[in-house]
């Protein structure tokens, strides 16, 4: 051992030596040709785009990969204005782009759907197919938050030490945070994920599923029962609670969840008497009801959301064991998914059968997600060719199981939104726990 190491040590010394002098011999041949040479520091030049030429992509590298993976577009008349330049997987989902020379562009892998997807890149308007397909791999994993499954109870404290009672509205804030709301008893608390922590925000009536501003910085509450006073809570007050209205004049089911459309100038509701209605946010005391007729009368609850990419709404009626499309204007009420016997049975919308759906929220892409509560999964609705089908959970297996998504179990999922990162948050009921549903 003591000769192998002394034998590399000659060898490294050797080959100091004979670097250095090589380096130094240049330096001197260097010198020695001054008048003759003049050093130019090279300089890093781009391509400018040529309308007149097409844009051309030879080669994707890597040629998989999944979310956050970094990627290299080698091709031609790129240009090197990264404002004039778009690259898109999968027909909707646009790349982080870092830098370009004209001939290579250099990005981020965006979400997407599991498969060898499309890749298109876009300059000043002009479109260019790739020749490839880029295999997208999903890596999905069902988690638990905060809370423990299947124990009930109220402290505030760590994620792992809190305790919640059951859950009736979820929504996903900025900074990692998660406001969760206690229906039944009357709690509104706040998960700060990055800090290990939950804290009470407010405590006092009867509510359900909030809505949030896209930029995730104020969070409304609708009282359950008449009066149905209305609360928010922003970030610009520390997410203190603030009162709108003390209540909505002329309405008097009871009202599960709130929604914003895409001006969030008005608060959306449906009452379980069938009133469809908003109410102006500058002006509470302005209420509309835009009909008094929406969908079938369902005694118990029904659930709100309002779907950016379509500027619709869409309402989940547990009884009724459906989900209704709502038009923007409230006027027109179609059947969207289920309305069958009662089921779990995954496949085109409207021939599929579903158990109880509560919570609604939607993906970037416009697909909807709902939890159906005593089918005990989280299920999925296509916006592109309409099939429904289950993403995590077990039809009619109750549990707290972590893991892949379809191995793992719910105890009466009730409630889910999405954050900026498409990671899905599940509060459920009977289970008093908040769970993550993360794809990437």
């Amino acid at each position: 051992m003591k000769r192998k190491k002394s034998s590399m040590n000659v060898g490294y010394v050797l080959k100091t030596v004979l670097s250095t002098f090589s380096i130094l011999f240049l330096v001197g041949l260097l010198f020695s040709c001054k008048e003759d040479y003049a050093y130019v520091t090279p300089t890093y030049v781009s391509t400018a785009y040529d309308s007149s030429k097409p844009v051309e992509i030879t080669a994707i590298l890597p040629d998989s990969g999944g979310y956050k993976t970094p990627f290299v577009i080698k091709g031609s008349n790129f240009g090197n204005d990264l404002s004039k330049i778009k690259v898109i997987f999968n027909g909707d989902r646009e790349a982080v782009l870092v830098s370009t020379n004209g001939e290579t562009l250099y990005g981020i892998m965006p979400k997407q759907e599991d498969g060898f997807n499309e890749v298109v890149v876009t300059v000043d308007g002009k479109e260019s197919k790739s020749p490839q397909t880029f295999r997208y791999v999903k890596v999905e994993q069902v988690s638990t938050v905060a809370g423990k499954s299947g124990v009930g109870g109220y402290t505030d404290g760590t994620l792992i030490d809190s305790r919640f009672g059951k859950i009736s509205g979820i929504a996903s804030v900025v900074g990692n945070n998660l406001i969760v709301c206690e229906g039944d008893d009357g709690r509104v608390r706040m998960v700060s994920i990055d800090d290990n922590k939950v804290s009470t925000l407010f405590s006092g009536f009867k509510l359900g599923q909030p809505a949030v501003t896209k930029d995730r910085t104020r969070v409304y509450v609708i009282q359950t029962v008449s009066p149905h006073a209305i609360y928010y809570f922003a970030r610009e007050n520390s997410w203190t609670s603030k009162r709108l209205t003390s209540g909505i004049a002329n309405v008097t089911g009871q009202i599960h969840s709130c929604a914003l459309d895409n001006d969030e100038k008005y608060l959306y509701f449906r009452d379980h008497n069938g009133k469809f209605g908003r109410v102006e946010i500058a002006n509470p005391q302005n209420v509309e009801i835009l009909n008094s007729n929406c969908g079938k009368v369902d005694k118990e609850t029904s659930y709100l959301a309002f779907n950016p990419v379509e500027n619709c709404f869409y309402l989940s009626l547990q009884n009724a064991q459906g989900i209704y499309k709502v038009s923007h204007d409230g006027q027109t009420v179609e059947d969207y998914a289920g309305f069958n016997s009662i089921g779990g049975k995954d496949g085109p919308r409207l021939e599929a059968t579903l158990r109880n759906p509560a919570g609604i929220t939607f993906d970037k892409s416009g697909n909807l997600y709902f939890c159906d509560s005593q089918g005990y999964t989280l299920r999925k609705i296509s916006r592109i060719d309409g099939m429904l089908t289950t993403v995590a959970g077990q039809y009619q297996k109750s549990g707290g199981v972590d893991g892949l998504p379809l191995e793992s179990t719910f105890n009466y999922p009730y409630v889910v939104c999405m954050d900026d990162e498409e990671n899905f948050f599940i509060g459920e009921r009977w289970g008093c726990v908040v769970r993550k549903f993360a794809v990437e």
